[in-house]
C-alpha cells in the first residue's frame, strides 16, 4: 500500500464519528457497570450515555400531548448500537451481570486503524441492535450478516457510486434465500420487500457513519478505507502487495492439459 493511501485509511479511521463514540463508551464501562437482569444497560445509565455520546436517541418522547415512557434501553437503538458493537469487536463483555472492559483489547482503544477495522469486521453481528423488531421487521434484520454481504459486496465490486436500487436487490436476494416465499401475495411480498429496501437504506447511513461509505441521494459509494476494509475480510491484496503465481495442473488429464492459476497474496 502506497504512503498517501495508507495515511487516507489512517486519518479516516481517527476521523469516523462511530469509533470516536466507542471509545468514549469504553471509557465510560472503566471497571465495570452494573447491567439490568435482561442484560441491557441500565435506563439510569442509559440517560447519561445518550447525552455523552450524542446517539440521537429520544428518552420519553412525546408525541402530541402523549409521553411515551421508555421502559428499557434497548429501545434506543442509537446507544444500543454502540453498545453491541462494542460486545462483537470484543472491546467489552458480561461477566456476571456487569458490563467490563476486555483488557487484553485495551491496546486497540489507541490504534485508530485497528480499532476500526476490528469494528468494521464485526459488523455482520449486530444488525439486531438498530434494526426494528416486532411489526414491521424486515428479513434483513434475522439475516443480518448476508444481506450486509451482499451490500458490500455489490459495492466492492464498482468501482464508483452505486445506486440504491442496485443495491436493494443483492440485499433482498441474500436474506430472502432461506426462506420459501412461493405462496406469498403480490402485496405481501412487495411490503416486505418495502421495510426490507428501508432497512438497506439504514444499514448504509451507520456503514456511512463508521466511515465505510458516502452516501448521495440516491447512491452509495466504498470510500478509501471502507474498500480497504471489504478487502481485508476477503483476504484480498493491497494494490502494490507482492502476489506469488501458482500453476496447478489437473494429473492424468493429457487431451487437453487442464490447469488452474492462484494468486497467493
Amino acid at each position: 500500500m502506497t504512503s498517501p493511501a495508507r495515511d487516507d485509511i489512517a486519518a479516516a479511521a481517527a476521523g469516523s464519528a462511530l469509533v470516536g463514540q466507542v471509545v468514549d463508551f469504553v471509557g465510560w464501562v472503566g471497571g465495570g457497570r452494573k447491567l439490568t437482569q435482561t442484560g441491557a444497560v441500565t435506563l439510569a445509565d442509559a440517560r447519561v450515555l445518550v447525552g455523552r455520546l450524542g446517539t440521537g436517541d429520544r428518552i420519553d418522547p412525546v408525541i402530541g400531548d402523549r409521553v411515551f415512557k421508555t421502559k428499557s434501553s434497548v429501545e434506543l437503538l442509537g446507544l444500543s448500537l454502540i453498545v453491541e458493537w462494542a460486545k462483537a469487536a470484543r472491546l467489552v463483555r458480561v461477566v456476571r451481570g456487569r458490563l467490563v472492559p476486555v483488557k487484553k483489547a485495551a491496546a486497540l482503544l489507541e490504534r485508530p486503524v485497528e480499532l476500526w477495522m476490528a469494528l468494521f469486521e464485526a459488523f455482520g453481528r449486530v444488525g439486531t441492535a438498530f434494526l426494528p423488531w416486532g411489526w414491521g421487521e424486515s428479513f434483513m434484520r434475522p439475516q443480518f450478516a448476508a444481506g450486509a454481504g451482499a451490500l458490500l459486496s455489490a459495492l466492492h465490486d464498482r468501482s464508483g457510486a452505486v445506486g440504491l436500487d442496485e443495491l436493494c436487490g443483492p440485499a433482498w436476494d441474500a436474506v430472502t434465500a432461506p426462506y420459501v416465499l412461493d405462496d406469498a401475495t403480490e402485496q405481501q411480498l412487495a411490503t416486505a420487500r418495502g421495510v426490507n429496501d428501508r432497512d438497506v437504506r439504514r444499514t448504509l447511513a451507520t456503514l456511512a457513519r463508521l466511515g465505510a461509505v458516502t452516501l448521495g441521494e440516491d447512491s452509495a459509494e466504498l470510500t478509501t478505507i471502507g474498500r480497504y476494509g471489504t478487502r481485508r475480510v476477503r483476504a484480498e491484496p493491497e494494490p502494490g502487495d507482492p502476489v506469488h503465481q501458482i500453476t496447478l495442473t489437473l494429473a492424468e488429464v493429457a487431451a487437453p492439459p487442464v490447469w488452474r492459476r492462484l494468486l497467493i497474496p
